[in-house]
């Protein structure tokens, strides 16, 4: 996969995202996606997990923003810094609806399989702060 075609699905990825487009933007995703990093978090490391992850910060939070900042790519991968800015509309690991808002840094890994979809995925989100922010 080139260069241009990796870097045309993240800003695909982030365009479904703030449409909330989820159909569409997991349709992004082989289903036999490998994400090690939700095993941290109690998840399947697979498009289930990755999918219930997703889909909790938009019944945690509203009005959700899914904002790039830097994307780099090469070849079939993909590193990129985003920022999720949103208001603590509903519970969030345990900690109760705030009203507060929200804004933190994450950074994800992933590779493209031969189809077009992304194969695997690595996580990486200043949950720290998030938490802070929400009062937990």
């Amino acid at each position: 996969m080139s260069n241009t075609a990796t870097k045309d699905l993240v800003a695909k990825g982030f365009g479904y995202l703030n449409e909330r487009n989820l159909d569409a933007f997991f349709g992004l995703y082989s289903d036999d996606l490998r994400n090690p990093t939700l095993e941290s978090m109690g998840l399947p490391t697979n498009k289930d997990g990755f999918k219930a992850f997703v889909n909790v910060f938009f019944t945690s939070f509203g009005s959700p923003q899914f904002l790039p900042q830097k994307v780099l790519c090469e070849g079939d991968t993909a590193m990129f810094h985003w920022v999720f800015k949103a208001q603590h509309t509903g519970e969030f690991q345990g900690v109760k609806a705030s009203g507060k808002p929200v804004e933190f840094n994450a950074f994800v890994r992933f590779r493209v399989a031969s189809d077009g979809k992304v194969i695997e995925q690595f996580d990486c989100a200043d949950l720290a702060t998030l938490m802070r922010q929400i009062g937990a």
